[in-house]
């Protein structure tokens, strides 16, 4: 029975997927043609999309690790507040920087066990792990 259901969720799963990556190019797309039809520096376009960049893969991949708790409210309080005050501190900090190097955006790496401690102290999984 495990076989079936887990064969059976695969197609499943897989589409959900591919409709993801489809979204994600998508939008990265739209940005691209948003700042290539605005008035903003190549300059500051590199900034911005590296911080967009670097925190999608930073949130992105603490969600994807958390998926047992993708139906679960307060994991998502806890990834929205993590990821407001993550998105107010960079905004104002690429704003008062003249020169922004893209490797400084890998600094908020340092935040994933920043993340994972936040989860552990406010995030409670309903479920039992009993076998």
């Amino acid at each position: 029975m495990t076989l079936v259901n887990s064969t059976h969720s695969r197609p499943n799963s897989r589409l959900r997927d591919f409709i993801l990556y489809i979204a994600i190019a998508l939008a990265f797309g739209g940005l691209a043609v948003v700042f290539g039809r605005s008035s903003i520096s190549e300059k500051e376009a590199n900034q911005w999309m590296s911080l967009i960049f670097f925190s999608a893969i930073l949130y992105g991949t603490f969600i994807g690790l958390n998926r047992n708790l993708l139906r679960n409210r307060s994991f998502w309080i806890v990834t929205t507040a993590a990821f407001t005050i993550h998105s107010v501190f960079f905004i104002s900090v690429a704003t008062c920087v003249e020169q922004w190097r893209p490797i400084w955006s890998a600094v908020m790496f340092f935040e994933a066990p920043l993340l994972d401690f936040m989860k552990a102290k406010c995030v409670h999984s309903r479920r039992t792990h009993a076998r």
